[in-house]
């Protein structure tokens, strides 16, 4: 077994590889086909995710795409496809770097005063893990005191 978890993205593509090969392998492959079967690979392989994680691994999976050969069949796309999967580049790092990720460009975008009480952007104990990681890493800094502190963006934000 792998020391190395796949990111959602490279999940749903080796996922969407899968369906497309499972029946008519031999059949042509067609840009339809590949939308047929991308929403539900997507939505069988991201259940259950945060939104900001389903996002990006539905941005990566488009973007990871090989274009379809003229006379290809199904099954030689999915080889192509799996083989795109393992070599995805597309997300590095894991769930919790790209919901920081997130949770940063959020900061950057909207300024002001961050608590762990932001309803939707992860659970409490998550948020304030995370927010504490960012100001381990130089992105943010604590202000007033442990039972009422808020985040703020660092002047010298960096990443």
């Amino acid at each position: 077994m792998s020391d190395i978890t796949q990111s959602p993205a490279t999940q749903a593509m080796a996922t969407l590889a899968h369906q497309i090969s499972y029946r008519g392998g031999h059949q042509p492959m067609t840009a339809a086909v590949l939308l047929d079967h991308l929403a539900p690979a997507v939505l069988q392989t991201l259940a259950g995710r945060c939104h900001h994680v389903t996002t990006a691994a539905c941005r990566d999976v488009i973007l990871g795409l090989p274009p379809v050969r003229t006379g290809e069949t199904r099954r030689e796309y999915a080889l192509r496809l799996r083989a795109a999967a393992q070599h995805a580049t597309a997300v590095d790092g894991s769930t919790k770097d790209l919901r920081r990720r997130y949770l940063l460009d959020v900061i950057r975008a909207q300024g002001g005063r961050w608590t762990t009480a932001y309803p939707g952007v992860a659970q409490r104990g998550t948020l304030r893990r995370d927010l504490e990681h960012l100001v381990t890493e130089g992105h943010l800094t604590t202000e007033g005191p442990a039972d009422g502190r808020y985040y703020l963006l660092a002047q010298t934000d960096r990443w």
